[in-house]
């Protein structure tokens, strides 16, 4: 106790914070897991440029609106909500930028592809929006897993005890896509992990009942082959259900808002996730 003390009194002395020694231990930590891993990659020149900054978007016929949820830490969640005539629900989720329009366009395209389901595209940022690379980095790495968490668990009770879900997302939001679906557990009837990072933690993974669908691009680097076979491993270890879908492309080439979102392959993975979630979630 007279060590602890001794070292907290020099601490202060040379103006040193222990709770931000604290912060920064903790941070560095969540970089190695799943929630943490675009943190990371964010600081990579290369990885920045593999997402061109978002194009300009004309779309304005949107069907859904802004809502607010209530959320276990008294801050409000926010999310772009279609409303459906059952008690199925989608939770959409955003890639680094945010949820902007193009998350919305997705949004309303998942409503008119299956009739009747409520769609839910939650925003994780609290409001915040990348326009650039460089307002993207700032957020991600801004990006609290607490707080993630809290709102993605008022998204589902804002869907309601009785609701069946599935969970969709891009790069960051298919990592999110993952823990929601884990958070969910039996309530989740569908994922679809668009090259996200997977969660490692087994004892995390056994509470995860949905079957997964990973679209996974050979030429990805950092959602690599790597990291597919130790999930691939994991799930096998635990008898849950799962399939990854590789394309032969590079990361990011199904994102909303990138350049070539309409390419050959981003519309092949498209029609076999409209048959997963059919089958899974809608029917």
């Amino acid at each position: 106790m007279r060590k602890l003390i001794l070292i907290l009194i020099m601490m202060s002395a040379f103006g040193i914070n222990a709770q931000n020694i604290n912060d920064k231990v903790c941070c560095n930590e969540s970089n190695t897991e799943a929630t943490g891993m675009f943190a990371k990659f964010s600081d990579e020149k290369e990885f920045r440029d593999k997402h061109p900054d978002p194009l300009k978007i004309n779309y304005k016929d949107f069907k859904g609106e802004a809502i607010k949820f209530l959320t276990s830490d008294g801050t409000d969640g926010n999310g772009y909500f279609i409303k459906g005539t059952t008690n199925k629900w989608l939770l959409v989720f955003h890639e680094w930028w945010g949820l902007n329009d193009y998350v919305r366009m997705e949004s309303d395209k998942f409503s008119e592809t299956f009739p009747g389901i409520n769609v839910l595209a939650v925003d994780l940022y609290d409001g915040s929006v990348a326009t650039t690379r460089e307002e993207a980095q700032k957020l991600v790495q801004g990006l609290k897993k607490e707080r993630a968490l809290t709102i993605i668990n008022g998204a589902f009770n804002y869907g309601g005890s009785e609701s069946d879900f599935g969970t969709i997302g891009w790069c960051l939001g298919g990592t999110w896509s993952c823990q929601a679906a884990i958070e969910g557990s039996d309530k989740v009837k569908a994922c679809v992990i668009y090259y996200g990072a997977p969660e490692e933690n087994t004892e995390r993974l056994k509470m995860l009942d949905a079957p997964v669908m990973m679209i996974h691009p050979v030429k990805d680097k950092w959602i690599n082959q790597e990291m597919m076979d130790k999930f691939s491993n994991n799930m096998k270890s635990l008898d849950k259900s799962f399939e990854i879908l590789t394309f032969d492309a590079d990361h990011g080439f199904a994102n909303p808002s990138a350049p070539n979102f309409n390419n050959k392959e981003a519309n092949e993975s498209w029609e076999k996730v409209k048959e997963f979630l059919d089958k899974n979630l809608v029917n």
